[in-house]
């Protein structure tokens, strides 16, 4: 079973994804946390969307190097 004892409850939604690592990311529904835990569930990462929430928590499945193109594409790096 998968569980972050930081997250007492759920009115809605959440899902878990397990990762061809073993690791798994869960998003908890209607909490502000979105975690990436090993298959031992100990945390590894994790996002805190506060004040807001997520439902559903996807992995990337991309290469660093085509994320960073993809952003500098949407905001030119600054030049200082």
């Amino acid at each position: 079973m998968i569980s972050d004892s930081r997250i007492t409850s759920s009115a809605c939604c959440g899902n878990a994804i397990r990762l061809a690592s073993g690791n798994w990311i869960a998003d908890w529904g209607a909490n502000d946390l979105v975690t990436e835990l090993s298959p031992m569930g100990t945390p590894l990462i994790t996002i805190d969307l506060s004040p807001y929430f997520s439902y559903r928590a996807e992995p990337v499945r991309s290469l660093i190097s085509d994320l960073r193109l993809g952003m500098d594409a949407m905001v030119p790096p600054l030049k200082i």
